[in-house]
């Protein structure tokens, strides 16, 4: 008796995570957030017990997923995210703003937005679109997303071109405008262009420090500083230790780091899940102050 007693109180006692089931919604199709939530949540079954399910739900520019997350408070669920859909996102919608509720947990990937045009563009350089003594054209970006969108509004304010978004549903799409010659350039994240360098002729990046020799648009456009990210998020008040700690396990233990860094990321370990707090509110701050 006193044996089942003992083995009751110990089950009980497992973590509330123990073999359980988790969903991460992701509001987007394959590529982007999909491509990083699945890979840190396989890693991370192999450090636990607890299973994970990725279910699309795109739509909005993630926000139908983010509003489908937060009408259930279960513990069971998360939400995959970018920084398109939770940063960039309210900066253009304010009503979409979901910061203060939501928190990342496990590691988080950034990359900065990247200008690129066709080897056969007739843009050259950055110069091009702020040389004054240039002829006025229009000139076609092709996006997918509010972060590219706030990016063109950024180039728009500065160069004395007629810059026009080419609007896609997703990367991948606005890639293939391209290879087609059929737009000017594109913006997109540097880790997407990274593995494709061979296709395209880089024209700038959105960063504070330069990469690999690429112009940086801070010297035209100063507050263009504009880093999207990538990663799994939970409600603020969930208890969410066990997770963050199998996705981090995972992450290390897959070797990941080195992996994600070669595709041109920067890899954020969010320890103690203050990401949006520490990067997040800071950027969102200054750039609605100096949009």
């Amino acid at each position: 008796m006193k044996y089942f007693l003992f083995l009751f109180a110990f089950l009980i006692s497992m973590p509330a995570f123990s073999n359980q089931l988790i969903k991460v919604t992701v509001g987007y199709g394959p590529g982007g957030t999909d491509y990083v939530a699945r890979i840190l949540t396989k890693d991370a079954e192999v450090t636990g017990d607890t299973k994970f399910i990725v279910e699309n739900k795109p739509g909005a520019n993630g926000v139908i997923a983010l509003r489908s997350y937060f009408q259930k408070d279960n513990i069971n669920d998360l939400v995959a995210v970018s920084g398109g859909q939770i940063l960039y996102e309210p900066l253009v919608r304010p009503e979409n703003n979901f910061l203060s509720d939501l928190k990342m947990i496990g590691p988080v990937l950034k990359s900065p937005l990247t200008v690129v045009g066709h080897p056969d563009s007739k843009i050259k350089d950055i110069n091009f679109l702020f040389d004054k003594t240039t002829h006025s054209q229009v000139i076609n970006i092709a996006t997918s997303g509010e972060s590219h969108q706030f990016l063109i509004n950024l180039l728009s304010k500065h160069s004395h071109h007629t810059i026009q978004e080419i609007r896609h549903k997703g990367t991948g799409e606005s890639f293939v405008t391209l290879m087609g010659n059929h737009v000017d350039l594109m913006i997109a994240e540097y880790a997407f262009f990274k593995p494709r360098e061979s296709q395209i002729k880089y024209i700038a990046t959105a960063s504070s420090t330069q990469i690999e020799n690429i112009s940086i648009l801070t010297k035209y456009v100063p507050n263009a500083v504009l880093i999207n990210f990538f990663g799994i998020a939970a409600k603020t008040h969930h208890d969410t230790k066990i997770i963050e700690k199998q996705l981090s396990d995972g992450f290390e233990q897959s070797k990941r780091k080195e992996f994600f860094e070669n595709q041109g990321y920067l890899i954020d370990m969010n320890t103690n899940a203050d990401f949006i707090q520490r990067q997040v509110l800071p950027s969102y701050h200054n750039l609605n102050r100096n949009r």
